[in-house]
């Protein structure tokens, strides 16, 4: 019985572990040269036609009824969102008025404010995708500083 049930663990574990995202360990310095753009700006405005889709299914694909507590894990949602740049370090070409966010490994934007966003083109797509970090992530200050440090000492 113990057997069946450590098997029964690990059979949902590794399902469970299919549908969840893995940690982008890129290194920073990678993830700035391979950068279309880089800039601090403020998030503006955030479309979330796809967020609504995507809670609207989920609800209609589980047993929870509208307005019960249920999980919804929104972390995969893709969205678009609009900033306005304020310091522009490094572009390839005019900033994009809207890049797209969300998925496991693009911006979580939580609101509009100040952000660092690069960006970065798709391959099969005219969009951008972007990572972004916000005023209120401890890692932005530092950040800050090692973009100011490479891209105004030229």
């Amino acid at each position: 019985m113990k057997k069946l049930f450590f098997l029964a663990i690990t059979f949902f574990s590794i399902i469970q572990s299919s549908n969840a995202c893995t940690v982008d360990y890129t290194p920073i310095e990678d993830l700035i040269e391979e950068a279309e753009h880089i800039f601090i700006g403020y998030v503006v405005e955030i479309n979330y036609k796809e967020f609504e889709r995507h809670i609207e299914k989920s609800y209609k694909d589980s047993p929870y009824e509208m307005g019960e507590e249920g999980l919804i894990y929104i972390g995969s949602v893709e969205y678009e969102y609009r900033s306005l740049p304020i310091k522009i370090f490094k572009q390839t070409s005019e900033v994009p008025m809207y890049v797209s966010g969300g998925y496991c490994q693009g911006a979580q934007v939580e609101g509009t404010g100040k952000y660092i966003i690069m960006t970065y083109k798709y391959e099969d797509s005219d969009g951008f995708g972007s990572k972004a970090w916000s005023a209120d992530n401890p890692y932005f200050k530092e950040l800050e500083k090692k973009l100011y440090e490479k891209f105004e000492t030229k």
